[in-house]
């Protein structure tokens, strides 16, 4: 037997103290109003437990490496928590899948039978391993049966799924594990309610467009993350100027310049290539500098 027990997150006596006003906030009642108006509006921030054979299970935080994350209390009196509802899934039949290892054949022929013992005795009287691993697996074969299965023991294998450390409150909380449970219990996905966790869920989905917002913007205009081979250069920190003439329709090098770029160059401006070595005049003197960051 499944239940989902819903609660809000604050009981309803929970106060916070005001001493500038001198009194004490109900900030329970509030929560509770702005719930019951997001409730029916299908939607809401809930702790949810789920309830197997009269025993409630749920999932929280902690920071002990290795603990589980799931606890589990009296149905409806989950610790720090105010009921709110609950949602009866019925009576559910949880199997398990189960591989078991059996004879290729039940019931041996006189021929299978000797060649069944000619098979052992080859396997004993040889000393290859491998000769035993063959005779092994001709021997038997596996097929997948399914049992019942306890829900007690269903949420107990979740317990390494759910580690206290790996708790979210909008990824990996109490609503999914409320959800996971019941679809491993045998609950169909479209029989489990989504209002419960609805908030959660469009609450992650918010934080990942945010996160990608920031990342574009900032390789938008971090000129630091380039990686382009113009900005390893920029790291050089000189700049050389070349200014040209045109005599008789062709371009002819006038001079040639090595300057530091200003502070608030970040990249390096278009260098002139192609310029023949032996124009260039020796006695420029060229100098390297740390302008750009």
């Amino acid at each position: 037997e499944v239940k989902i027990h819903v609660y809000d997150l604050l009981t309803n006596d929970c106060m916070v103290e005001m001493p500038f006003l001198n009194c004490n906030f109900p900030v329970g009642r509030c929560f509770k109003a702005v719930n019951d108006g997001c409730n029916y509006l299908g939607t809401g921030a809930y702790h949810v437990g789920v309830e197997v054979n009269g025993v409630e299970y749920a999932y929280g935080g902690n920071n002990i490496q290795g603990l589980s994350g799931i606890f589990t209390c009296i149905p409806k009196e989950s610790p720090g928590y105010d009921y709110r509802d609950t949602i009866d899934l019925g009576r559910l039949h949880t199997t398990k899948s189960t591989w078991i290892r059996i004879p290729k054949v039940t019931a041996l022929s006189p021929l299978s039978q000797r060649m069944s013992a000619a098979l052992v005795k080859r396997s004993k009287e040889s000393d290859d391993e491998k000769h035993a691993s063959e005779a092994s697996q001709n021997a038997y074969t596996y097929r997948e049966i399914q049992t019942f299965a306890d829900g007690k023991t269903v949420i107990h294998q979740m317990a390494n799924d759910y580690l206290g450390v790996d708790y979210d409150l909008l990824r990996k909380n109490c609503c999914t594990f409320a959800h996971d449970a019941c679809l491993r219990l045998g609950v169909d996905e479209e029989d489990i309610p989504s209002w419960f966790r609805n908030a959660a869920l469009v609450g992650a989905q918010a934080e990942d467009t945010l996160i990608n917002a920031d990342n574009t913007v900032k390789s938008a205009f971090n000129c630091r993350e380039e990686t382009t081979l113009e900005a390893e250069e920029c790291s050089a920190g000189f700049e050389v100027i070349a200014k040209m003439e045109r005599i008789d329709g062709s371009s002819t090098l006038k001079s040639l310049q090595v300057v530091e770029s200003s502070p608030e160059h970040r990249y390096r401006k278009t260098l002139f290539s192609g310029i023949p070595i032996e124009q260039i005049d020796p006695e420029i003197a060229m100098r390297e500098t740390a302008s750009w960051a």
